[in-house]
């Protein structure tokens, strides 16, 4: 939908800038155009001179209105699918899906995306901080961070590089299992992923998504959906 009302938007544009040039040619065709201390040129001189002057200034606002809309970089949506099942012994199997849908106008290429899976339930460590302060949040944090510091149980980072990619109005969906220990009741789960157009001070850009998992259920799911 974004791309036909930008792909919309720019043929009104270059119809205005059509209607412009007929007009101009039509009042070429019903006199010449006559320079100051200069002759007179010559009829097709002048058609070309204005046929010149559209193309550019067409070419102008087709750029303008590129970069007003920022499609030099992707835009997209993530959701999360997460179930659990039992598996063998005191474990059980844990499967996070990310699904990614590219909305902007530009190929997204993902070169890079992790996935932490933290205990929420048991607590861990924020037990005891939340008896110490009665907060959540560690005194000594960072500034932005806004989470409780749960006891992480996995992290993976998929390096793709180039190999994947995603064209505009495509979705894909990408995978990741866990084992998780049956004491485990409720896990918290992050995704991030890099947006390698933006790069800024070092810092990695890209798109976030959180949530909240009970794995009581026998089996259970959770759908996030895309935002």
């Amino acid at each position: 939908m974004v791309g036909v009302q930008t792909t919309a938007a720019t043929l009104r544009a270059l119809s205005v800038l059509l209607v412009i040039e007929a007009l101009l040619r039509t009042f070429l065709i019903h006199g010449a155009i006559v320079l100051p201390d200069r002759e007179e040129i010559s009829m097709a001189d002048a058609i070309g001179v204005v046929s010149d002057a559209v193309t550019v200034l067409a070419v102008l606002a087709a750029l303008c209105w590129f970069w007003m809309q920022r499609q030099v970089y992707p835009r997209t949506e993530v959701g999360l699918r997460i179930e659990s099942l039992p598996i063998a012994g005191t474990w059980k199997l844990l499967r996070v899906t990310v699904c990614i849908k590219n909305v902007g106008n530009v190929l997204l290429r993902v070169e890079n995306m992790k996935v932490k899976v933290s205990a929420v339930n048991p607590p861990g460590p924020v037990d005891v901080l939340v008896q110490q302060t009665g907060d959540l949040l560690d005194p000594g944090r960072v500034p932005t961070v806004w989470k409780a510091p749960w006891p992480v149980l996995h992290e993976r980072v998929a390096p793709f590089g180039h190999d994947f990619e995603i064209e505009p109005n495509d979705t894909d969906d990408i995978a990741f299992d866990f084992p998780i220990a049956c004491e485990v009741r409720a896990v918290s789960v992050y995704v991030h992923i890099r947006n390698s157009s933006k790069k800024r001070d070092g810092r990695s850009l890209g798109w976030e998504r959180n949530a909240l998992f009970d794995l009581t259920g026998q089996p259970s799911s959770l759908y996030a959906p895309l935002a």
